[in-house]
């Protein structure tokens, strides 16, 4: 009976693996036309004791090429290690005070989750055109916010997302990557389950 499980799991990695598209590789979209005008975009990124990893994740964040009107709302959800305080400290050494705000969530509403009554305390101070969602431990890369605002504006879209790259160091996180990325392309209907 287990070698009967474990062939079949073999056969359906190699499905997935070979099979199936190659829906885990990287999918590169072509370059969007840069437009006439670009929209302004706030970044809203809601963070809880994340002072640890501010120094990449919002450093790159600050750093953007963008060139249009942007700024970005750190949503300081009552942390405990400084996160706020840490956040203007980057921005002062990247000479962007000017592009960051530190909100302090409200105290958690009636039947609201942390996360997402945080998210709202940014869109509430948000006047852009357009609004960017980010954990906060994500890395950008410095062309990512003209990408998706070009990407944007071509396709006349209200609503875009990267997937971002999975940070992986152990053999099993590698190897459920596949599966992961797999079943969340079906649930959410990315382009590459098309």
């Amino acid at each position: 009976m287990a070698t009967a499980i474990g062939a079949f799991s073999l056969l359906g990695w190699v499905y997935l693996g070979l099979l199936h598209g190659r829906f885990w590789q990287p999918l590169f979209a072509a370059p969007a036309i840069d437009p006439v005008s670009w929209p302004s975009i706030d970044i809203i990124v809601p963070a809880r004791n994340e002072a640890d990893i501010l120094p990449r994740s919002l450093g790159s964040l600050l750093l953007q090429d963008y060139p249009g009107t942007w700024r970005i709302f750190l949503i300081d959800d009552h942390s405990t290690d400084g996160t706020g305080d840490i956040a203007r400290k980057i921005a002062a050494q990247k000479n962007q005070t000017q592009r960051l705000e530190v909100i302090t969530a409200p105290d958690l509403p009636k039947g609201w989750s942390g996360k997402v009554a945080a998210m709202q305390a940014g869109v509430a101070r948000s006047q852009s055109d357009y609004i960017l969602f980010t954990d906060a431990d994500i890395a950008h890369p410095k062309d990512s916010l003209r990408k998706l605002a070009a990407r944007a504006v071509e396709m006349r879209l209200d609503l875009t997302s990267l997937m971002v790259k999975l940070h992986c160091t152990t053999f099993a996180e590698k190897l459920l990557i596949p599966a992961f990325v797999f079943f969340l392309c079906h649930a959410l209907s990315f382009r590459p389950c098309e």
